[in-house]
């Protein structure tokens, strides 16, 4: 889902976290706490020793890997490092996936709140 591709939720405040560190990337497990609403039992990230991210694993409430996504094309774009795509693959539905490509992306961009209101977005 778009959420899972954009992280659209609190993972600190969300999971207990256990970091394993090797010589060549972190891996964090994510267990969600008792009162978490999530459809996942498990996730697992691996991000490089800089903390740009590789994959992560979903897994349901019987650790069985159900979603990987998989970072890649790592580019500079103005001071930070980022994935520029993503790749969302239920592992459910072979031959699917969800792709997100950066084309173009800028950071600290200043936008007018009034952007944002009710009347603005019907214009659009």
């Amino acid at each position: 889902t778009n959420d899972d591709l954009v992280q659209d939720e609190s993972l600190e405040d969300d999971y207990q976290s256990t970091l394993v560190t090797s010589d060549t990337q972190h891996q964090i497990t994510l267990i969600p706490h008792a009162d978490t609403v999530t459809v996942w039992g498990k996730v697992e990230l691996a991000l490089t020793l800089d903390g740009l991210p590789i994959h992560a694993f979903y897994y349901d409430d019987n650790d069985v890997r159900k979603r990987e996504i998989r970072y890649s094309d790592i580019q500079q774009v103005g001071d930070q490092k980022i994935p520029m795509v993503m790749e969302l693959i239920p592992l459910n539905k072979p031959g699917q996936k969800t792709i997100m490509t950066y084309i173009e992306i800028e950071f600290y961009v200043n936008v007018d709140e009034k952007d944002f209101s009710l009347r603005a977005l019907k214009k659009k």
